[in-house]
């Protein structure tokens, strides 16, 4: 809850507020910066290091299963987990077992599919537009379309070999017709072999 909020409704003192309210930074919980999260593993072993815990790497599963992670709260959870296993896990190298065994299974991505999903597309896709933007890509006009064809060549082909590339199976498993998907394929240049 923001602390403006807290301040009308009385709950937190005015004069602190605008005491701490200097310079405001806005920044994104973790759960929307995903991409932060393996430099900000990298600096907190390091930070544990330097407190006089063992030397620790981590798997790139057990990575993965962070990046996954929503992280309800925020960079302090994830910095109290890498403290917790540079302290206690006995081996070099942590884990993905390690990482399950500290993370509420419930949290994790295979869960939750749908919301990890839309929190990874956004992610990709808030890359894909800067990237595009910052070399001098398509721009605003063509980039709707670009993205479209990005998602929609490897749907296509996952739908086609889960279907044993029966194109009306995989028709019916995309929720279009068979001559659409035909049409499609062609437009996206994919053969009909």
């Amino acid at each position: 809850q923001p602390l403006s909020a807290l301040v009308e409704s009385g709950d937190f003192r005015e004069d602190l507020y605008y005491r701490m309210n200097v310079v405001r930074i806005e920044m994104p919980p973790l759960r929307r910066r995903k991409e932060d999260i393996p430099e900000l593993v990298k600096a907190f072993l390091i930070r544990a290091e330097g407190r006089g815990l063992a030397q620790k790497q981590v798997a790139q599963p057990a990575m993965d299963l962070m990046t996954a992670y929503d992280w309800p709260g925020n960079v302090r959870e994830l910095e109290n987990l890498i403290f917790r296993l540079a302290a206690l896990s006995p081996d070099a190298t942590i884990s993905q077992r390690d990482i399950e065994r500290e993370l509420r299974a419930e949290s994790l991505k295979e869960l939750s599919p749908e919301a990890s999903l839309e929190s990874e597309i956004e992610t990709l896709l808030h890359r894909y537009v800067m990237a595009d933007l910052l070399k001098g890509g398509e721009g605003e006009e063509k980039i709707y379309q670009s993205v479209l064809e990005q998602v929609e060549r490897p749907l296509i082909k996952l739908a086609l070999s889960v279907t044993s590339g029966n194109k009306l199976r995989t028709a019916a498993l995309l929720g279009v017709n068979r001559n659409t998907l035909r049409a499609r394929m062609t437009v996206l240049g994919m053969t009909e072999d």
